[in-house]
């Protein structure tokens, strides 16, 4: 299963670097209070608010789901000036997939099909308390990078593979709306003559036209491997002919194949031929800037609108609610709305939800009519009386939202799972008993492998967690020795705030049977 894979922030509140963060099906964050666990797990539903509200820049810090302040706030605590902030993300997709944009239409694979590309993105950002601008922006994929270096909103510099292609362009102003990735714009200029017979000179912005820049420069550029007098279009013929990831081997033959009564160009091909395949591949991929800048956006905007977010601290139950005509299918990240949530379930969702509930963690939970209002009832397997959520005692209440998203997004969304989806949970394990704790821990394991399917090797669903819980990482262990899920399902997470220095992000892990490896030693004990 394609999408998000890792995580990285530079510069960012007690992070000088994270280093990459590997996102598994289940990842838990362990550290001690302050360590800056939470700000980095906060990263994921920040995002969130930002590619769906309607922004003047790249990131939203203050929004929907939680609160950073302002870009003063967020930068380093290392005192440096002009600091650049970095978030920087891997996945990987089949990212020529859609066929709408240019570059699937022009790219045939040897085995009939796209493939998967890994694909590294990092935004810088900088600015002051009220304004956070883009500083840059690079994206790797296949080994291939483009670089965009941005100041005042517009594009100072622009390099891909290194080599600066700015000479070509005009002005370019960039333009954010929904999303991480901006929109670019060349500026333009017009002019007209009015009735009066006056020339006026006019500024326009017009969407930057990269693939035909690119295609000029790619004639010009590659015309040194032709004979002088070859036309245009012979090298434009050769040029659409090759795409990103065909082999060296292919390429010369399409190359050869396209050109066998250009004698110069054979002759270049068979002496130099790995010059020549290099360069057009380069030109291949700038040809492709657009397209792929297009659907970077498109994938980092699935993965972050997915993201489902619980605070540490849920709404408390009320004994009564109020009727409200609402059709609400996720849980807020505070939990208030559960009941609306609930009241929303078709009876046979509802059905399947209280056999769930009952089987994992041996009570039930209904929406009871009561006069004008409704009220939460639950039920215990040990104990056939119904029972107000405010009787149950306050860990009921911390739990239920919990298990509902769980459910929702894990259980019963899962056949129809097509993309990733990421459930991002703040100290699940408080006001819960520890053996409620390891219930939750299974129920963990359980979506973890519903959700791969039959046809994939990772589950579709991500849950990321933090927690200072032994039972919920004992739990996980037992489920990877009782060959439940695979350690390879499970990251480890370990934040150490060093006296005076930054956060050290570092890695543990299972092993087969279930213990811990690298982990620290008395780390729950509070003898570490």
């Amino acid at each position: 299963m394609s999408g998000l894979t890792h995580l990285r922030l530079e510069n960012f509140r007690c992070f000088k670097d994270s280093g990459y963060v590997p996102i598994k099906p289940i990842t838990i964050f362990v550290g001690r209070n302050s360590s800056g666990k939470s700000s980095f797990l906060r990263t994921l539903p920040l995002l969130r608010q930002s590619v769906e509200s309607n922004t003047k820049g790249p990131v939203l810090w203050y929004g929907n789901y939680v609160d950073f302040g302002t870009f003063e706030d967020i930068k380093s605590f290392s005192g440096e000036d002009n600091q650049t902030v970095i978030l920087s993300f891997k996945f990987d997709e089949p990212i020529l997939r859609s066929r709408q944009n240019a570059l699937s239409r022009r790219t045939k694979f040897p085995d009939g099909h796209s493939k998967n590309s890994s694909i590294g993105v990092s935004i810088g950002l900088t600015g002051d308390k009220n304004k956070t601008e883009a500083k840059s922006l690079k994206i790797d994929i296949n080994r291939n990078t483009v670089e965009f270096e941005l100041k005042n909103e517009r594009v100072v510099n622009f390099r891909i593979n290194n080599i600066d292609y700015m000479e070509h362009f005009g002005t370019i102003r960039i333009s954010f709306k929904k999303g991480l990735i901006p929109e670019f714009l060349e500026e333009l200029e017009d002019e007209f003559i009015d009735d009066d017979g006056e020339n006026h000179r006019i500024t326009y912005l017009e969407k930057c036209k990269f693939e035909e820049k690119f295609r000029q420069v790619a004639i010009l550029s590659l015309g040194k491997h032709f004979h002088k007098n070859t036309s245009r279009d012979t090298i434009k013929t050769s040029i659409n002919r090759v795409n990103l990831y065909q082999t060296d081997e292919h390429i010369q033959n399409v190359l050869y194949l396209t050109n066998r009564t250009q004698k110069k160009f054979t002759k270049n091909l068979k002496n130099n031929g790995d010059e020549i395949i290099k360069d057009f591949k380069h030109f291949s991929f700038c040809l492709n800037i657009e397209a792929i800048l297009n659907d970077v956006e498109k994938h980092l905007k699935s993965y972050f609108m997915s993201v489902k977010y619980l605070g540490p601290i849920r709404a408390v139950a009320e004994r009564y609610y109020r009727h409200q005509d609402l059709q609400v299918s996720e849980v807020d990240h505070t939990g208030s709305n559960l009941p609306m949530v609930l009241k929303s379930l078709a009876r046979h969702h509802t059905k399947n939800f209280t056999k769930w509930t009952n089987d994992n963690f041996g009570f039930s939970v209904k929406v009871a009519e009561v006069g004008q209002h409704y009220a939460l009832k639950v039920t215990t397997t040990e104990d056939s009386q119904e029972y107000n959520i405010t009787d149950m005692g306050f860990g009921f209440s911390q739990l239920l939202p919990i298990i509902a998203s769980l459910w929702l997004n894990g259980v019963q969304s899962h056949p129809f799972l097509r993309e990733q989806s990421y459930f991002v949970l703040e100290q699940p394990e408080l006001h819960l008993h520890p053996a409620l704790q390891a219930k939750l821990a299974d129920a963990f394991c359980q979506i973890t492998n519903l959700t791969k399917g039959h046809s994939s090797e990772q589950s579709s669903y991500r849950i990321i967690l933090e927690t200072h819980s032994k039972a919920i990482v004992d739990a996980i262990g037992d489920n990877i020795a009782s060959g439940k899920i695979s350690s390879d399902d499970v990251s480890l997470v370990f934040f150490e705030k060093r006296q005076g220095q930054d956060t050290n992000v570092q890695l543990a892990e299972y092993d087969e049977g279930g213990y811990l490896k690298n982990w620290p030693i008395g780390f729950f004990s509070g003898r570490a």
